[in-house]
């Protein structure tokens, strides 16, 4: 018997934390700075509601009907014609599980040395070459206790979301969410508003706010459809899986749109803090992670009350990570439970200490074996960019696929249609229906040829 959130507040809040996570404290800054700032918002918006929304809903719906793992929803639903089409998302799953350790580990290690006091010292060049140590180990003494120091956080990290997922659904994911989602939210609210009265933020403020349409071109609407969606972890099997935990009377359409809506304006509000400190302190948005280990310590340690702000931030920092993390845990843990017949303390486990043993590899491939390459790419950068190029968006237009070309029409019908809310009109369905069945799977293959084509 599957396990259920015990209210629609616990449903909403822990389908928010599995798309409401650490991508947003950097890759949607970093996205929005390079891609004309309220130009890429208002596009990214427009994709959020005509494409994000519908999928996300379809990946809900084929969660609650099958009622089964994320990797067997697409065996049962398809009556074996489609058994093989969850491997891309769980294999894609198990890889974010893994390199997330890592991310989640320099967390770790940044909000110990923020709260010593050590960040700030030196400077941006001082906090560049902490971060060259942190990740870049060439074999000698010093920097290979630099390396044990990574690969231990991100021990601790792993172990850490593992221990959250064995207590279960109800009681660690859910009682979780319900903590971290409000006080991560609150954190970064708290530290947007000091970030505003910063002399020079204002500039920021009009980059984010004042678009300039003459900016647009096909480079700028790509990037916005591709975080449209990977913002919401759309293709990760995340979502199928908390959509199979689903109260049956909870709405489909409803959890879809707040959990959209949420994930955005988290965005919004994160760009917020971090794009305008970085134009008051003269800085250039770093690329990737960068912008959180890098700009931002700079940023706080050269502002009045920045240690206590900085401390703050690696808080929320580390809580998106694990809001990240223990969603895609979850859906290898919920796999392997019902695939190997094992106990949810058993498939944690398992799945902790073998994403654990991925997660050292990932950490020690910014040193000791920085020199093993694939496809001229690490380990860490392997993992990355096979999930976001190849097995989150094949899933998510197979996810497409099975909704509209292979589930009878009146099956998702009747699964939009249960709630104990209002039902959705019967046009909202039918708009539905058409833009999974026609129009998502074509812009899902778009992002899947400029994520190839542009590496």
């Amino acid at each position: 018997m599957r396990e259920s959130f015990q209210s629609k507040t616990g449903a909403l809040l822990a389908l928010v934390g599995s798309a409401v996570g650490l991508g947003n404290l950097w890759r949607f800054p970093y996205m929005t700075s390079q891609y004309g700032g309220a130009l890429f918002i208002i596009i990214y918006l427009l994709f959020i509601i005509f494409f994000s929304i519908p999928l996300f809903t379809a990946e809900t719906l084929i969660g609650r009907r099958a009622q089964t793992n994320a990797c067997e929803a697409f065996n049962k639903l398809s009556h074996g014609k489609m058994r093989w089409a969850g491997s891309f998302g769980m294999i894609g799953c198990f890889l974010v599980t893994s390199y997330y350790c890592v991310v989640g580990g320099w967390c770790i290690n940044y909000l110990f040395r923020s709260v010593a006091n050590l960040l700030g010292r030196g400077g941006l060049s001082g906090i560049e070459s902490l971060q060259t140590t942190f990740v870049t180990v060439s074999g000698s003494l010093p920097q290979w206790s630099e390396s044990v120091q990574s690969v231990l956080f991100t021990l601790v990290f792993a172990l850490t979301c593992g221990a959250i997922v064995i207590i279960g659904v109800k009681k660690g994911i859910e009682t979780s969410c319900k903590w971290i989602m409000p006080i991560l939210f609150l954190l970064i609210i708290f530290m947007a508003i000091r970030v505003m009265f910063l002399p020079g933020a204002m500039e920021g403020m009009a980059f984010l706010f004042r678009p300039d349409f003459s900016c647009i071109n096909g480079k700028v609407v790509m990037a916005a459809m591709g975080q449209a969606f990977f913002s919401l972890s759309l293709g990760s099997m995340a979502v199928i899986t908390y959509g199979s935990y689903m109260r049956r009377d909870d709405s489909i359409g409803q959890i879809s749109t707040f959990t959209a809506f949420s994930d955005t304006i988290f965005a919004v509000i994160a760009s917020v803090m971090i794009i305008p400190a970085v134009f008051a302190m003269g800085l250039e948005v770093s690329q990737g992670a960068g912008v959180s280990f890098i700009s931002m310590p700079f940023v706080f340690s050269n502002i009045p009350g920045g240690p206590v702000l900085l401390i703050l931030f690696f808080i929320g920092l580390l809580f998106a990570s694990v809001s990240s993390e223990i969603s895609m845990l979850e859906s290898n843990v919920a796999y392997v439970m019902e695939k190997l017949k094992m106990s949810r303390k058993g498939a944690t486990i398992l799945v902790t200490l073998t994403a654990s043993v991925f997660a050292v590899l990932c950490a020690l491939s910014f040193g000791p074996l920085s020199h093993i390459k694939i496809l001229d790419r690490n380990i860490f950068d392997l993992f990355d960019a096979a999930t976001a190029n190849i097995f989150f968006p094949v899933t998510g237009v197979l996810g497409t696929i099975l909704i509209g070309w292979v589930m009878k029409k009146e099956h998702v019908v009747a699964e939009l249609s249960r709630t104990s809310s209002p039902r959705p009109h019967k046009t909202t369905i039918k708009a539905f229906y058409v833009i999974t069945k026609y129009i998502i799977p074509i812009m899902v293959t778009a992002i899947i040829i400029n994520g190839l084509i542009s590496q």
